[in-house]
């Protein structure tokens, strides 16, 4: 992650177990963290990061704010695979890898009906990547699965290793299952394949911001000024389910998804980002001035922040 890293120095003695102190690491993400560290410019997590990192190799003194990150990514990676971890597993490979943000727009947890899509890909067609973790509860996986349906025709699920048979057997045959594998790349198991068949009007206009369904209001010949706004919503929907098929419908939404992201600046942004963060920046809805601030703290030295040298004895974090 993010250049050549340190050499390792042996084996080194700390006050705290990786085991017991892995769940603090994926905070260290999370898009309150970010902020806090942006305008704070140093955060209590720092120490238990620190920590953790040591016990597998030694950051020198000239290492940034940045070199911690990600490394703190890189012990998740092997031993605490969080979703995050999967969302930039699938961006790295995905987004940046099969595909382009010149071509593609991605959304990571896009409400879809009473569920959120962990990472929707839209270019000429929408795929939904659903990610299932050990860390992850299965039990409303069909719930979600059917307000999928309902908007897109192509969804994978993306699991662990160990749970492929599982999930090959439980879920229907168009339904995909995929895996993170150990080289961080997705492996596909079972490709998605396209089913029409849940494709639902209203949960397809839902899906259209109010800009949108203006458009839509244009295109089907609709006068929205002259509508009452109590009735405008019912009124366009209800020509909108009439004027064409269910599969046509889904055509529009997917054409508004591709058009409404301005994913080149994301990936923009991303490249100024270390690579642990590029999840975070087409996932969470982050100011410019959030970003400015966090770059500039994200290129300071560790040996700048206080808050980063390791005590003898760590406190468990509130």
């Amino acid at each position: 992650m993010g250049g050549s890293r340190p050499a390792t120095v042996g084996p080194q003695r700390s006050p705290v177990s990786l085991d017991a102190w892995l769940p603090v690491l994926p905070r260290l993400f999370s898009s309150s963290h970010l902020q806090l560290l942006a305008w704070a410019r140093s955060s209590d997590l720092f120490p238990y990061a620190q920590a953790l990192v040591n016990l597998k190799r030694s950051l020198p003194p000239e290492a940034t704010i940045a070199d911690l990150l990600d490394e703190s990514f890189h012990i998740l990676r092997w031993h605490y695979p969080v979703e995050y971890v999967f969302k930039a597993c699938l961006l790295k490979r995905l987004l940046f890898g099969r595909h382009s943000p010149r071509t593609t727009s991605c959304y990571f947890e896009l409400p879809v009906g009473e569920a959120r899509a962990d990472m929707v890909l839209v270019n000429g067609r929408a795929d939904v990547y659903e990610v299932k973790s050990r860390f992850d509860s299965d039990a409303r996986l069909e719930a979600q699965l059917k307000e999928y349906y309902r908007v897109f025709t192509r969804v994978t699920i993306v699991t662990e290793h160990e749970e492929v048979a599982r999930y090959l057997d439980r879920l229907p045959a168009h339904v995909g299952v995929a895996t993170l594998t150990r080289r961080f790349s997705v492996s596909t198991k079972r490709a998605a394949s396209c089913w029409y068949d849940g494709l639902d009007h209203f949960g397809l206009f839902q899906m259209l911001h109010q800009a949108e369904r203006h458009q839509l209001a244009e295109d089907l010949r609709l006068s929205v000024s002259r509508m009452q706004p109590i009735s405008r919503y019912r009124q366009v929907f209800t020509r909108f389910a009439l004027s064409c098929s269910p599969w046509k419908a889904h055509e529009r939404v997917v054409a508004a998804l591709r058009t409404r992201q301005r994913t080149d600046d994301l990936a923009r942004l991303c490249e100024t980002l270390p690579q642990s963060l590029h999840v975070a920046a087409f996932s969470y809805r982050l100011r410019k001035a959030d970003w400015t601030a966090l770059l500039e703290v994200l290129a300071t030295t560790l040996a700048e922040h206080p808050k980063t040298g390791v005590p003898r004895v760590l406190p468990l974090p509130t």
